[in-house]
């Protein structure tokens, strides 16, 4: 499990949203207790209140500039944290609904309207949360379930799907979406869903670096120069996808034969693709 609440608080210790004095005995404030506390949950508190205050200058100065910028990144950190929480409890914990709920909740509150740059920024941003807790094969159907949910591609991004229908070439737009929302499939043992999710992204890359063989695009300025991906990540991404629902269903010959398929396109894999390509040799001794 990802130390991601230790991660929180160091940020959060730069930035001076928290002192340094006794950061793991902070008292979880709202919640009724005045005894050290599991700093995870201290981490929650702060970054619920910080979120809170964001919302609440934005909505007051219409500053687009700062305020709202805070008001997503906040938002964004409140998130992640909630998602790390929700997985390490056990599946009988009665919170664990509420925290899927405020995790929905904020989520969609920061989505914006259908249609709009800060929807697929949003999506983008969910997806590439996901995927670390997608990749770690530690997850039970109901938790992969709900990252499904999370992650099901929105409105634009279907609608390139129904141009590359036509054979036409298409904004890369959501296609991070679209790998983890497969993925979340796959998890959850949806497969039949998983399988057409997957052909439907195949297909549209396919389309794209055949009319533009240089095959380079970018996910956006805010994404980060990391993100910068080719057309050949995301064909390759769809065979290792294919080969992993292929070794979970104890398919052997299929999984080696998607993996082929995959470093036919390029014998390194990227940095999403290599922790499932690890899995698939563990699950069939697929090399």
């Amino acid at each position: 499990m990802r130390q991601i609440a230790a991660i929180v608080i160091g940020l959060l210790l730069q930035t001076g949203c928290i002192g340094t004095r006794n950061v793991e005995s902070v008292s979880s404030q709202g919640v009724g207790l005045s005894s050290p506390v599991n700093p995870q949950v201290a981490v929650l508190q702060t970054l619920r209140q910080r979120h809170l205050e964001a919302r609440a200058t934005f909505a007051e100065t219409q500053d687009y500039h700062i305020a709202y910028r805070e008001s997503i990144e906040s938002a964004r950190a409140l998130i992640v944290a909630l998602l790390d929480h929700w997985l390490t409890l056990p599946a009988d914990d009665a919170s664990a609904s509420v925290i899927r709920k405020e995790i929905e909740t904020v989520f969609t509150e920061n989505l914006g309207g259908r249609l709009t740059e800060r929807q697929n920024l949003e999506k983008s941003f969910i997806a590439r949360a996901a995927w670390p807790i997608l990749t770690g094969a530690e997850l039970r159907p109901e938790q992969a379930a709900f990252i499904a949910g999370l992650t099901k591609p929105h409105r634009s991004v279907r609608i390139n799907d129904m141009a590359a229908r036509l054979g036409l070439a298409t904004e890369c737009l959501g296609w991070d979406v679209q790998a983890a929302y497969a993925l979340a499939l796959i998890r959850s043992g949806d497969n039949k869903p998983a399988s057409d999710e997957i052909h439907i992204l195949d297909k549209k890359v396919s389309i794209n670096l055949a009319l533009n063989t240089d095959g380079k695009h970018d996910s956006g300025l805010e994404a980060g120069a990391e993100r910068y991906r080719s057309y050949t990540d995301y064909l390759q991404l769809c065979a290792v996808l294919n080969a992993l629902q292929a070794a979970m269903a104890n398919d052997r010959e299929g999984a080696s034969t998607h993996l082929e398929n995959a470093r036919q396109l390029r014998e390194t894999f990227s940095s999403q693709a290599a922790p499932l390509v690890r899995e698939v040799a563990q699950r069939g001794n697929v090399r």
